[in-house]
Parts: structure tokens; C-alpha cells; sequence
């Protein structure tokens, strides 16, 4: 498959790219009136060998396609092309595909059958034992497979897991859910730190304070910036929603790769040549001009292009337009609450279009974006 034109390379991995790097993604849509399944196989480049793929830079309606995320600042990567057609921005809203959706490259924690087994070892400050069945300990393994009911602490409003991997892995994001009963939820945790261990010390890489508002099986994701390889992280709860209980996790997972995917900003109105607001199409953009469009793909450094390649031949922004996450100035003449902004298409990759966000047809489609904390 043709590479953006970009002075880049292919990357395997986000934490190893540059701006105007690139890195493989698939997607699959099953039909018309569903969602894109975004982002699987990112960074596995044997896909690109698979003849199982459709390869169009003008978007396709439904079924499994390749695409890549070229980079372009820190922590954002675009797609090179509109990947889905026919499809409404309200559809997109809807499944959160707009602002954000949190997203992950797969728990990279085995399913656990015993604090040390298939692999690792899980371990926490304690484990509670029912009171009157000796029988029944809720381990720290059983957080690790989401099949049990998770672990319990032994002490009330606090107390830590852990997971040791087989060798040190970089962790960039977890996500973990309560147990589901409403008196699990009473033990969830509601303050808390997440820490890698360095060997001597244990090292803060989040932390979150007063988080409520726990629902029964809903997980709860959280992302940062770490390049460091640890063995062994671990959740230090300071605190959960009842301190007179104790603490439950009902299922903790960690990810090298984390993050959420969105639509671009495109600006809400036309711009003029010095960058001011306009009520007419002078073909100089949007405004505000730091709407995200204009920003990365409009101004794109040419340095970054190929020699006698074109912007185009990076982002393919000639064929179709792209749903944005904004709705145009209802002052303007074409502005209307019921409108959406898009952007490129066949009058340049600067093209400023309205269009109503019920609307699903072959001009307009879905650009993806990933942002991660970096």
C-alpha cells in the first residue's frame, strides 16, 4: 500500500515516531448504519501484506479497511484519508467519535488463575477473608480475571494492588471497574495514585482525587505520559467512596498504548487573507485559524513532503470532505445549529463546507484522530 509522501518513515510503535512519521491502522465497518471498529492491528505492519483490505484514499461504506496515522505534533497522530463515507455526524456524536473515545491496545496483563500463575505475580497490602467462611479470600489475582468478583483489601478506606510482569514493560494507561453490586461501588475507589517501581522507589505516573460516579461493570480509563520500562506497577487507594469499607477492584487492566480518538476542529467560520473573520468564502480557511484543520494539515511543513510530492499525496484531502467537531456561526448567511463543519474536498484541502449533521452521503466521511499523552 502507497505510504504518505511524507520524509518519514513506517513506525511500529506511537512512542517511536517523529513528526511526519507514519503508522499502520485497520478498521471495520459492518454497515452503513454502524460505527467504525478503529484502530486494530496500529502499528502491526504485516497487514500490509494481507490482500483482505481495501485500500482507498476516497473512503469506502462499509468494510475492512488500512490506513495510516502520520504525526503531526507531539502527542496527535491524523489519518491520511477520509476512511468511511456515508456516514452522519450525529451517528459519529453519538458513539463519541466527535470528541472522544478512549481506546487501547489491549490489556497486557494475562488472565491470572493464581496470584503467580499463568504468569507474573499479582500481590496486594492484604486480602479480606468473609468472616464467616474462612474459606473465602478475595486475592489480588482474582482483579486480574474478570470472571471473580475481584480483590478485597483487609484493611477499610485503603490499601494497594500490584501486578509484576515477567520482565519490565512500558505501561501508558489502565482502566478498572467495581465489582457489580451497589455495595461493591460503596468500596471503589475514589482517590488514588498509579506507580512504577524502579527498584528502589515507587514512582508516581498518575494521580486522580475525588473520582465518583461508579457504575455497575462501567470501567473507568485513565492515560499518561511514561517511556520508562517498569516490572511491577501497582494502585495505591487512599481513599474509596465509603472509608468505613474496604476497597474493591473488580478488574484492573494496564496498556502500552492509550488514548482517544476524535474528530479534527475545523473552525466556525470563513477567514479572510489576514486571518480575520469573514461572512464570505475567500478561500484562506476557517477561523479561528488555530482550528486543528488549518493547524496540521493546511500548514503541514513543506519540509516534511516528499521532493515533488504534494500535500495531497500525504493527506488525500482532494476527494472528500471531512466531518469536524464544530458547528458554524449561526450569524453567518449558510450558518444554521442544525449544520456541521467540513473540511477539503474536490475546491482544495482549505474548502470550507457546511452541511447538515443528520446528512449521510459519498462527500462527506469520517478522518480520524489519535491523541495520547506524550
Amino acid at each position: 500500500m502507497p505510504v504518505p509522501a511524507t520524509t518519514g518513515s513506517l513506525k511500529t510503535s506511537i512512542h517511536d515516531m517523529e513528526i511526519g512519521d507514519y503508522i499502520v491502522a485497520s478498521s471495520h465497518r459492518a454497515s452503513s448504519s454502524s460505527v467504525p471498529r478503529l484502530n486494530t492491528n496500529m502499528g502491526n505492519e504485516h497487514v500490509l501484506n494481507s490482500g483482505s483490505y481495501e485500500d482507498v484514499y476516497s473512503g469506502t461504506t462499509t468494510g475492512s479497511i488500512l490506513f495510516y496515522y502520520v504525526k503531526v505534533a507531539k502527542g496527535l497522530l491524523i489519518s491520511d484519508r477520509v476512511i468511511y463515507h456515508t456516514i452522519s455526524w450525529d451517528l459519529l456524536n453519538t458513539n463519541k467519535l466527535i470528541q472522544e473515545l478512549p481506546w487501547d491496545n489491549g490489556n497486557i496483563i494475562p488472565i491470572m488463575t493464581s496470584n503467580n500463575s499463568p504468569s507474573g505475580v499479582a500481590s496486594a497490602s492484604g486480602e479480606y477473608v468473609e468472616p464467616l467462611n474462612n474459606s473465602k479470600v478475595y486475592r489480588a489475582w482474582e482483579a486480574f480475571h474478570d470472571n471473580y468478583t475481584g480483590w478485597l483489601s483487609d484493611t477499610p478506606g485503603r490499601g494497594w494492588l500490584s501486578y509484576q510482569f515477567a520482565k519490565a514493560e512500558i505501561v501508558n494507561g489502565y482502566k478498572f471497574k467495581s465489582s457489580g453490586s451497589m455495595y461493591n461501588l460503596e468500596q471503589a475507589p475514589k482517590s488514588w495514585t498509579f506507580e512504577g517501581f524502579d527498584g528502589e522507589n515507587w514512582v508516581i505516573l498518575d494521580e486522580q482525587k475525588d473520582v465518583t460516579n461508579w457504575i455497575e461493570g462501567e470501567y473507568k480509563s485513565f492515560s499518561f505520559s511514561n517511556s520508562t520500562p517498569y516490572l511491577t506497577y501497582r494502585i495505591l487507594v487512599t481513599e474509596n467512596q465509603n472509608t468505613s469499607r474496604v476497597v474493591n477492584i473488580g478488574h484492573l487492566e494496564m496498556y502500552d498504548t492509550a488514548g482517544t480518538i476524535r474528530s479534527l476542529t475545523g473552525g466556525v467560520a470563513y477567514a479572510d487573507e489576514n486571518g480575520n473573520k469573514s461572512t464570505m468564502d475567500q478561500s484562506f480557511g476557517a477561523w479561528p485559524t488555530n482550528n486543528e484543520w488549518d493547524r496540521y494539515i493546511v500548514n503541514f511543513p513543506e519540509e516534511k513532503i516528499q521532493v515533488g510530492k504534494t500535500l495531497d499525496d500525504v493527506f488525500h484531502s482532494s476527494n472528500i470532505r471531512a466531518w469536524t467537531q464544530d458547528t458554524p456561526d449561526v450569524n453567518l448567511s449558510s450558518g444554521s445549529p442544525s449544520s456541521r463543519v467540513t473540511r477539503g474536498g474536490g475546491s482544495g484541502v482549505e474548502n470550507v463546507v457546511f452541511y447538515t449533521s443528520s446528512g449521510a452521503t459519498t462527500t462527506n466521511g469520517f478522518r480520524p484522530c489519535f491523541e495520547y499523552k506524550e
